[in-house]
């Protein structure tokens, strides 16, 4: 399923960051000006949650077939995953707000 390294929680607000913000004129501005924001993203997620590193925030190597069949077996996915979706959206969400974004209503 996956290697356990970063969260893909995170991946996926750090890409939203990146695809959302990385269209300045200046290619290298844009992209240290997308890094401070990825940067931002990850110090709140590891205020919460102490890492971005998926076998850390659960306990679980991916990296191997027991890891990930006791990761199925625990319902890591749809217990833990959920929690980490909802708070990196909402940060990258926040960060998107604070550069000027509309507020888009969260289900």
């Amino acid at each position: 399923m996956g290697w356990g390294d970063i969260c893909g929680a995170m991946t996926g607000a750090s890409m939203r960051l990146g695809f959302k913000f990385h269209k300045e004129a200046d290619q290298r501005q844009a992209r240290y000006s997308t890094y401070d924001l990825v940067t931002e993203l990850n110090d709140h997620f590891k205020a919460r949650h102490g890492t971005i590193i998926w076998r850390e925030l659960v306990g679980v190597d991916l990296g191997t077939e027991a890891g990930t069949k006791d990761a199925i077996d625990r319902g890591l996915f749809s217990i833990v995953c959920p929690r980490f979706v909802r708070d990196a959206a909402g940060w990258s969400r926040l960060v998107c707000v604070a550069k000027g974004e509309p507020a888009v209503p969260v289900a």
